[in-house]
Order: C-alpha cells, then sequence, then structure tokens
C-alpha cells in the first residue's frame, strides 16, 4: 500500500507537468494564431451587426428630429392660436 502523501505528491507533479506541456503546446506561435483567428461566419455577421446599429442610429435620430419638430409645431401652434 503507498501511503496518501506519497499518492499526493505523484498526482500533483503529474498534473503539473501535464498543465506545464500543455500551455506550452497552447502558447507555441503558429498555434496560438490559428486559436485566435475568427470563423468566417463570425467575421460576417460582426459586419451584419455593425450595419445594423448604423442604421438604428440613424433610424434613432430620424424618430428624434420627428418628434422635435412635431413638439415645436405644435408649441408654435398654441402661440399662434392664443392658447
Amino acid at each position: 500500500m503507498v501511503p496518501k502523501a506519497i499518492s499526493l505528491t505523484l498526482v500533483n507533479y503529474s498534473k503539473e507537468t501535464l498543465q506545464r506541456e500543455l500551455l506550452q503546446e497552447l502558447y507555441k506561435p503558429e498555434v496560438l494564431d490559428e486559436l485566435l483567428k475568427e470563423s468566417d461566419y463570425v467575421v460576417s455577421r460582426r459586419k451584419e451587426v455593425q450595419s445594423m446599429v448604423l442604421a438604428l442610429n440613424k433610424a434613432e435620430e430620424y424618430v428624434l428630429f420627428v418628434f422635435v419638430s412635431a413638439v415645436i409645431l405644435i408649441s408654435f401652434g398654441r402661440i399662434v392660436a392664443g392658447v
């Protein structure tokens, strides 16, 4: 029977060695570039979302313009009517 302390030491050593080797493989420049590369779908989806955000911002400007114009016209109408 192997004492628990020795087993724990062996397990921890194996874990640390395995983790170190995996990280070395993961952070190789040629592997890292491939892992960080976005798929074509993500790139095209980002472009779609960016154009949608621009369109929504433009629509917000138009709605705000119409709202302010309506408020001004209503206020002006009250002034003219003497209300």
